[in-house]
């Protein structure tokens, strides 16, 4: 009995598992390439004005990995801000937009996607040097 009840078990979770990555894989499909970011300073209020649009291809793909190279941090943060916004255009339109923690001084980056507000990313050190290339050093 306990051998049949561990198979549907199991049999379950790999259903449920494989529902939800058909999900997200359709999900991640619906938008597409990614065509342009933007990159915007932002002041202590929030507000921004868009700095440089990057529309280079190899440019691109640097921010798009670093922003999506993180490690969720643990716990739930009630802020907003951050030092950047980089928005993510895809070619049908859709942002994804964050906030991005990061100034000369810092060694280890943060990252927030503006739609999960409760969640905060850290950047590695390596891409955290290569944000602040691209960022800091005008390396754009």
């Amino acid at each position: 009995m306990q051998k049949k009840q561990v198979w549907i078990m199991g049999a379950a979770v790999l259903l449920f598992g494989g529902i939800a990555g058909v999900f997200f894989a359709v999900n991640a499909m619906s938008k597409g390439e990614v065509a342009a970011v933007e990159i915007s300073e932002l002041d202590r209020l929030g507000n921004h004005e868009v700095m440089r649009t990057v529309e280079s291809g190899e440019q691109i793909e640097r921010i798009v990995h670093a922003v999506h190279s993180t490690s969720e941090l643990d716990g739930v943060v009630d802020f907003t801000g951050g030092d950047y916004k980089i928005a993510l255009i895809y070619d049908d339109e859709v942002r994804e937009c964050y906030h991005v923690w990061l100034n000369e001084y810092t060694t280890s980056g943060a990252v927030m996607n503006v739609e999960q507000g409760n969640a905060l990313y850290e950047l590695s050190e390596t891409k955290t040097e290569e944000l602040k290339e691209l960022l800091l050093d005008g390396g754009l």
